[in-house]
């Protein structure tokens, strides 16, 4: 690939560092680029009054990609008509007992042993950061699937395999309506 005179771009960006000088900070899409030659103008640190400009090239070839870093992409799954996100979000709004719970409290403390009942595509229950949620309703609506990704969690702490795929989702929102109760830990 081949970029001519670019400045800022889809590739790389000008950041100024800490101490004063500028940086260049590579986007995700760098990573297509063999090699890359930068032009910069270096004015050099005197105290004299004539100050001259040189123009240095750096010659930048990035190291063969790591077979471990590299992912391969996830095959999209299709949502059945009618179980979008918006639609999700549009039933957090309206529905009062997405959880199951018939009025009982949802700050209860549930031991392990009776989330492992909750296991099934009917009726599924997980623990995600200590706090206990029936997933059932949400299963269609999960953007991965459910077969493959969500049913893994059912019945079990998914906690570190949601961080794995979705660390930066606000789960406690998305899941707040379905929220059963709280991992009870016993003590040792």
């Amino acid at each position: 690939m081949e970029m001519n005179k670019a400045k800022d771009s889809d590739w790389f960006r000008i950041a100024p560092n800490a101490d004063g000088t500028n940086i260049i900070v590579a986007s995700e899409a760098a990573h297509q680029i063999e090699s890359l030659t930068i032009l910069a103008a270096v004015e050099p640190a005197s105290s004299s009054t004539t100050t001259t400009t040189t123009t240095q090239v750096v010659q930048i070839t990035p190291a063969s990609p790591n077979p471990k870093a590299t992912t391969t992409p996830r095959a999209k799954v299709p949502l059945e008509k009618g179980y979008s996100q918006m639609v999700w979000l549009k039933l957090l709004r309206t529905e009062p007992d997405l959880a199951g719970l018939k009025g009982k409290s949802n700050k209860r403390m549930i031991p392990i042993a009776e989330v492992k009942e909750h296991c099934t595509e009917e009726d599924a229950w997980t623990v995600l950061r200590g706090r206990v949620y029936n997933i059932s309703p949400y299963i269609r609506f999960h953007p991965g699937g459910w077969r493959d990704m969500l049913m893994k969690g059912a019945g079990k702490d998914c906690t570190s395999l949601f961080m794995k795929y979705h660390a930066w989702v606000n789960a406690e929102f998305l899941l707040e309506k379905c929220l059963v109760g709280v991992l009870d830990i016993p003590a040792t």
